[in-house]
């Protein structure tokens, strides 16, 4: 996700922090001692409210990674992995590299996050019980703690698809229709449904209430879900209809090779601004010694373009991501988005045959739609 850093690695897992996440963090720490902290300790300084706060705040945010963590281990038990968690503005999500093959594994990855949010409910109930007449401000954390770890384990479990519940949902439905687009597009209807019905509650809660805070939430909630849905269902719809597709069915065979040491200028003036090309075959003697895009240009500085060569800005054969041509294009695409390139090189017997590029696949999916080629 842009904007995120990784803070370190759990389990084989990356976590990583959107920027947005501070923003709430920030928020609830001021929430709890300005408001909970200060109402149940008048006597307490300003630094022990925040301080109080912000070890709550740990605990709660480490409460949702525990819970996007569980979705992760079970994903990685059922051999679908998960390299990364990202903590961000609405709780956080676990990268699946896979859809799950099966309605049972569905499930299970999905019920893992909410089962684990109830269990640090009850723990932290059980906690509360202990400390109450030991020690009050623990106790009115672990409480605090408790109460949200419930809310967040009920909110998972509405079905509405993408959250946890949706999922469920969408793991009854595949198991019931048989097909996984069908009980996805079904989900996330009824995770429209759910959204528009967040934003609505949102304006009620702003009109009659005067919260224009809380309403606001549900509202970005809401359009956050709505929007969630409709492309969580693109996601499946493309890997289905590409899942069987080859990329040798889709060769650009029309690229251009081009000279190692022609200088960047000759490259932008005579092959990108005249005939619109984006990326090159680099000869290499005997074969392909590499390729040159146009984000390889851009790297280097406007005012060595004239002497810079293409040798020194491309990548060269070695270091290339490329695939063979019986790769599918579901996973060409996949790739393209891990590494952040737009063409991927077909390679067999050291040859190159062609390219594969984003906009092709994109095309070819619309192609697809247009003509029918989806599962009702």
């Amino acid at each position: 996700m842009p904007g995120s850093f990784r803070l370190f690695r759990i389990a084989g897992v990356d976590i990583e922090i959107h920027w947005s996440w501070l923003l709430v963090f920030v928020f609830l720490t001021w929430s709890l001692a300005a408001g909970l902290f200060q109402e149940e300790f008048e006597g307490w300084t300003q630094t022990e409210r925040w301080v109080a706060a912000s070890a709550t705040s740990i605990v709660f945010f480490g409460s949702i990674l525990a819970h996007e963590l569980a979705h992760s281990v079970v994903a990685n038990r059922l051999g679908i992995p998960v390299r990364r968690i990202t903590l961000f503005v609405f709780g956080g999500v676990s990268h699946l590299e896979s859809d799950s093959r099966t309605p049972r594994e569905e499930f299970l990855i999905a019920i893992a996050g909410p089962a684990t949010s109830f269990a640090i409910a009850a723990l932290l109930g059980a906690l509360w019980v202990i400390l109450s007449p030991i020690r009050e401000p623990a106790a009115v954390a672990a409480a605090y703690l408790a109460v949200a770890n419930g809310v967040i384990g009920v909110f998972n479990l509405i079905p509405g698809f993408p959250l946890d519940g949706g999922r469920v949902l969408r793991a009854i439905l595949w198991g019931v229709t048989n097909g996984l687009v069908r009980a996805t597009r079904l989900a996330s209807w009824v995770g429209t449904i759910v959204a528009y019905g967040l934003m609505a509650l949102g304006i009620a809660v702003m009109l009659l209430t005067g919260e224009i805070l809380s309403g606001a939430w549900f509202i970005l909630i809401g359009w956050f879900l709505r929007n969630a849905a409709e492309s969580s269902y693109q996601q499946v719809l493309t890997r289905h209809l590409l899942a069987s597709v080859p990329a040798r069915s889709l060769l650009d065979r029309s690229y251009q090779w081009v000279d190692p040491y022609m200088t960047l200028q000759t490259l932008l003036d005579e092959h990108v601004l005249r005939r619109g090309a984006r990326y090159f075959a680099v000869s290499g003697g005997t074969g392909l010694g590499g390729v040159i895009t146009l984000k390889d240009v851009q790297r280097f500085p406007k005012t060595s373009w004239p002497s810079a060569t293409v040798l020194q800005a491309m990548t060269p054969v070695e270091r290339l991501m490329v695939i063979s041509p019986a790769v599918t294009l579901d996973e060409a695409l996949q790739l393209m988005t891990r590494h952040n390139v737009n063409q991927l090189p077909v390679v067999e017997n050291d040859v190159l045959l062609g390219f594969v590029t984003r906009t092709d696949i994109m095309r070819t999916v619309r192609l697809r739609v247009e003509l029918g080629a989806v599962e009702k």
